[in-house]
Formats: structure tokens, C-alpha cells, sequence
């Protein structure tokens, strides 16, 4: 049983917890006390996920089961990546890039945790409120910082505000204000020009209309999925030019929209593809980046070719098996209050990530937010089982 107090504290963490990873996004401002507030946000986020993780696992004694198998993917390519510092060719990086993908198990394990307690739906409320404030502050930046919003890349806006828009669905039925921040947040997606980020929404935003659908036929909800899959490898190996020169495309396009098709990652793929084949099963190592081993001084601008540089076909195969993991937790779910929504975000992440490096790497501030509320989607869902089974 728990009692008024536990509860209080629980309100207490979740809506520091919750104001933290919203507005961490600010770290990558050019103001510099934004960005350095950004980074604050950041680092005292990972700090509480930290202590709390293990406050609650020493309290608790045990990990949840259904908990450990949506995880145990991350664990998995955690491990591979401690384990590339032995073949890296830049094995520093690597600290952050395990820390990272540690902290994203800390921050589905507390939201889990504070999912399960009763009365854990209230973190709803501090997410509407707190995306209001962000989404309002961030159109304001917009409107004095210019057409960049003052931010050091525009799109990073465009993804962001995609995914405040998709995480207040979850608040629709707390009430009719949740349209505030979900139509100031679509209207910046416009606005940044991001058409990353505006394709990641729609698609979430497709399988959120489609979600009774899906969520009553096994085989619709896995192919859903993998027809996601199939369409990442498409569009990697058009861009990189495998399968034909779309260079008249890209003229047609600049002609119509004013903007390339191709956006130098027809440049960056092929070169990245060569250097996974160079290394194929086990990559150049963790803690590489492309400007290590090349004069490219960029990210690779995908996340699954970056990971398959980094550590091979292997590392790539764990990932989308950790991909799996919680697609597979979300369909055990798909009868809880949240699930429908934490699916939506998944979604507009992981088809963001055909374009960036967000999911488990470097601004971890665009998807910190998607593993917040599917911590808590599975939370609320698994109590909502135990509910049933008392009954």
C-alpha cells in the first residue's frame, strides 16, 4: 500500500524529472545562458535518473520482468559498445557514448517505477504544462531570434516541437488545453522547415489514427514495423545512389520547394557504406565519429549507419533487435491508458533517425522525452495488468 507521503514524493520527482527533460533542448541554443541552462537540465537529469535507479532498485530488491525484456536489447548493445574500447580507434568517446545509452535505461526504469504507483497518470499533468511553457518560449525565440529561432540548427527545433506535439496526445483527456501546445508545436514543425521532422510526426501521427487497428491484429502491428524497416533501407540506399542517380529528382524538387532533395547526405552515405564494408562485422570502434577516420566533418545524419560504422553489422543487428524489444512491450501493453501515445512517439523517433543521430547519441534531448513517457506508458499499463488480475 502506498501511503500520502510516498505519493507526494513521487509528484515531487516526477515533475523535476519531467521539467528537466523537456527543457533540455536548450542546451544546443546560441545563447549562452540557454544553452548553458540546457546543458544544467541535462546533467542534473542524469544525475537524478541516476541516483533514483538506484534508490529504487535497492529499495525494491528486484527488476520487474516484462520490464527487463523491453530493456534487454539496450543491455545487449551496451555491452557491445563496452566492448569495442578494445578495437576503437578513438576509445575516449566511447564513456559517453555508454553513459548515454545507460541513461536511457535509468530514465524508462524510474518512469516505469512512478508508472506503477497509483496515481502515476498526475505526470500527465506536468507534461502538459511543462510542453505549454516550452512550446510558448520556443515560439517566442522564433519570433525574436529570427527565422532560426536563434537556435544553432533550426531542424533540431523542428524535431523537438514533432515530438512535444505527439507526447500531448497522452493529455487529451486531461483537458481541452492540451490543443494549446499541440497546435503551437505543429505550427513550429512548419516553421523550422525540418522535413525530418515533419515526416517523423505524420507518420506517429498516422499510427496513432490507425491504433485500434493495429492493436487488435498481431501480424498488422509487427508488419507495421518492419515495413518501417524496409522503408529506412530504402531511402538510405536511394540518397547514397545504390539504387540510381537522383540528381533530376533533386533539380525537380529544388525547382518546386527551394530546398535539395538530397541535402549532402547523398555525399555522406556512400562514404559511410564504404566504411562499413572496410569493417563489417565488428565497425571501426564505439567511440568513432565520421570526422575521425575521414575529412567528412560531419555526423553521419543516420543513426542506423552511424551504429554500423561504429560497431559493425553487429551493433546494427542489436539495435534493431532493441528496436524489437520495445516494439514487442508495446503490443503486451497495447491495452494500457498510454500505450497508444508512447507508440506514436516510437514511431517519430525511430523514422527521425533515418535522417539524424538522436535515439541513443549525441542530442539525446530530442529522445530523452519518447523514453520518458514510454517508461511510464509501460508503468501505468503493467499496473493496470495487476489491477485486472486482482479483480
Amino acid at each position: 500500500m502506498i501511503d500520502n507521503g510516498e505519493r507526494a514524493e513521487a509528484s515531487l520527482v516526477s515533475s523535476v524529472l519531467v521539467f528537466f527533460i523537456i527543457f533540455s533542448y536548450w542546451n544546443v541554443h546560441s545563447w549562452v545562458i540557454l544553452s548553458s541552462m540546457g546543458r544544467f537540465f541535462l546533467l542534473g537529469m542524469a544525475g537524478a535518473v541516476l541516483f533514483l535507479s538506484f534508490h529504487m532498485i535497492t529499495n525494491s530488491g528486484t527488476i520487474n520482468r516484462n520490464f527487463f525484456k523491453a530493456t534487454k536489447g539496450l543491455f545487449f548493445l551496451l555491452l557491445l559498445y563496452l566492448a569495442s574500447s578494445v578495437w576503437s580507434l578513438n576509445p575516449l568517446p566511447l564513456i559517453s557514448r555508454n553513459v548515454q545509452i545507460l541513461s536511457v535505461i535509468f530514465v524508462l526504469y524510474v518512469f516505469f517505477v512512478l508508472g506503477m504507483r497509483r496515481g502515476g497518470e498526475k505526470i500527465l499533468k506536468y507534461i502538459l504544462l511543462f510542453s505549454f511553457f516550452a512550446v510558448l518560449f520556443c515560439f517566442a525565440l522564433w519570433g525574436f531570434g529570427g527565422s532560426d529561432g536563434g537556435f544553432d540548427n533550426p531542424n533540431v527545433v523542428g524535431l523537438w516541437a514533432s515530438v512535444m506535439a505527439v507526447s500531448v496526445l497522452a493529455t487529451r483527456k486531461v483537458g481541452v488545453f492540451f490543443w494549446i501546445p499541440f497546435l503551437i508545436a505543429s505550427l513550429l514543425v512548419f516553421l523550422s522547415g525540418s522535413r525530418t521532422a515533419l515526416g517523423g510526426m505524420l507518420s506517429g501521427m498516422l499510427l496513432y489514427f490507425f491504433w485500434p487497428a493495429l492493436k487488435s491484429n498481431r501480424l498488422l502491428f509487427w508488419f507495421t514495423l518492419f515495413f518501417i524497416f524496409f522503408l529506412s533501407s530504402i531511402m538510405i540506399l536511394l540518397i547514397s545512389g545504390v539504387l540510381g542517380d537522383l540528381s533530376d529528382a533533386n533539380q525537380v524538387m529544388r525547382e518546386i520547394s527551394g530546398k535539395n532533395l538530397l541535402s549532402g547526405r547523398d555525399v555522406a552515405w556512400p562514404i559511410v557504406i564504404d566504411l562499413i564494408k572496410e569493417k563489417p562485422f565488428l565497425g571501426w570502434g564505439g567511440g568513432v565519429n565520421l570526422s575521425d577516420i575521414t575529412d567528412f566533418h560531419f555526423s553521419a545524419h543516420n543513426y542506423y549507419l552511424q551504429t554500423a560504422m561504429q560497431t559493425g553489422l553487429t551493433g546494427l543487428l542489436f539495435l534493431l533487435f532493441s528496436i524489437c524489444c520495445v516494439w514487442n512491450a508495446l503490443w503486451f501493453y497495447r491495452d494500457g491508458s498510454l500505450t497508444r501515445t508512447a507508440s506514436a512517439l516510437f514511431v517519430v523517433v525511430i523514422m527521425s533517425q533515418n535522417f539524424e543521430v538522436t535515439l541513443l547519441q549525441n542530442n539525446m534531448a530530442l529522445s530523452y522525452p519518447m523514453w520518458m513517457l514510454l517508461g511510464l506508458a509501460f508503468g501505468v499499463a503493467q499496473r493496470e495488468k495487476s489491477a485486472e488480475v486482482i479483480k
